[in-house]
């Protein structure tokens, strides 16, 4: 493996890389667990096992006691742009009969001993059908970023999760130096992660004009044609800024892949642009986003957008879209650093349920960024069992999803 050579020495010596041999005791795991409703069904047939042996991309582990596997887990370092250096937790699971030996706290740490040269942001995910997931990732020093309503379905129903952060590295000397831009219904959600986190909490408090959405874009999905317009105008508008002593536009939206790493590649990773165009027929901006069927969620992964009429018609556009595809969830990762897209993403329906700060690198630093999500089903909480920590998280965000009487 690229990241993490199969000779890395685990001072755990209980824990090791997964091996073939581990495809039925991992899939064992998670049927304890589970049963047969994982969300991720490639954790039973052997498949996820043998894409994390042989992917760069993926660090997976074991902890094997009295030789049989009693915990397993994984860091994925695909999450974001290319030189974002974000890994998120996942495929975490321990035998049931094991889960209060402090088996998850061991493989986590050993997960981020061996990925640390190369994780700045670091995020995870933690079920609230139970306490074991949060409890396990607060004992690791991760603090409790969000709150993410609905995001599963397991066993025909939705589950909620706690969104947990934590830096890396150089991500604290990184993040940038300027002060977050938000507006008032971010800024109380970003005030409790930066307080939780040890960081300053200065934020810049902005009534941000919502971008135009009423004017309706020509719109075309994207081609290759496109996408060299598209490139041509980018190149155009940054020499022009240069020449004018502009500072460069910093990206908007947040996402895995972009344009800038070619059409071919953001299609071979299930990206879907639509562009606007002007009165010639030519590109003047253009959304991205990834749907995944399985849990019907769309996700925005790029803006790019000359005015402020293209820029705000593309967010509507991308509501509008989510709304004919029947998406259970649109989400958007948007700079903390633009008041007018967080006030444009609002103003549509989207409420923030996190804040991560230092998650994306732009260039020569760190930005904070604001995940918000627009639910298209109605909000139904359920039971949910939390931690001290977590319940002040859900009780922040699930406030902008109650409908009120």
């Amino acid at each position: 493996m690229a990241y993490a050579p199969q000779c890395f020495q685990f001072e755990d010596t209980a824990i090791r890389f997964v091996e073939e041999r581990d495809i039925d005791a991992v899939a064992q795991l998670f049927r304890l667990n589970y049963g047969d409703a994982y969300p991720y069904s490639d954790v039973y047939n052997g498949i996820w096992v043998k894409r994390a042996i042989y992917s760069d991309n993926i660090l997976c582990v074991v902890v094997e006691e009295d030789g049989g596997v009693v915990g397993t887990g994984a860091v994925l370092l695909d999450c974001g742009d290319y030189d974002d250096q974000l890994g998120e937790l996942a495929r975490l699971v321990v035998h049931p009969e094991h889960n209060r030996h402090g088996i998850g706290h061991r493989i986590i740490n050993a997960l981020f001993a061996t990925a640390q040269d190369h994780v700045e942001f670091a995020f995870a995910e933690a079920r609230t059908a139970h306490l074991f997931s949060q409890k396990t990732i607060e004992l690791t020093d991760f603090a409790a970023i969000g709150f993410y309503p609905r995001r599963h379905i397991l066993d025909g129903r939705c589950e909620n999760l706690v969104l947990y952060g934590k830096l890396h590295g150089h991500a604290h000397v990184l993040r940038s130096e300027n002060c977050p831009q938000l507006i008032p219904a971010v800024a109380e959600l970003a005030g409790l992660v930066l307080a939780s986190m040890g960081l300053p909490s200065e934020v810049d408090l902005v009534d941000g004009k919502p971008y135009p959405t009423e004017n309706l874009l020509s719109l075309s999905a994207m081609d290759r044609d496109a996408n060299e317009d598209l490139e041509r105008l980018q190149r155009r508008w940054v020499h022009e800024r240069i020449a004018k002593g502009h500072q460069l536009e910093k990206r908007m939206l947040f996402g895995p892949v972009s344009l800038s790493q070619g059409l071919p590649f953001t299609k071979r990773h299930g990206a879907s642009y639509l562009m606007s165009l002007d009165d010639r027929a030519a590109a003047n901006g253009a959304i991205g986003f990834l749907h995944n069927q399985v849990s019907q969620i769309i996700r925005g992964i790029e803006l790019l957008g000359q005015n402020e009429n293209v820029r705000g018609g593309l967010c509507a556009a991308l509501a509008r879209i989510a709304a004919e595809l029947r998406a259970r969830i649109v989400e958007v990762d948007v700079s903390a650093y633009d008041a007018r897209l967080q006030a444009t993403f609002y103003e549509l329906g989207f409420r923030p349920i996190a804040y991560a700060p230092a998650m994306v690198f732009d260039e020569w630093e760190r930005l904070d960024v604001v995940k918000m999500i627009k639910l298209n089903v109605p909000y139904e909480p359920g039971e949910m069992k939390l931690t001290e920590r977590s319940k002040a998280m859900v009780s922040l965000v699930e406030t902008g999803f109650i409908r009120r009487v």
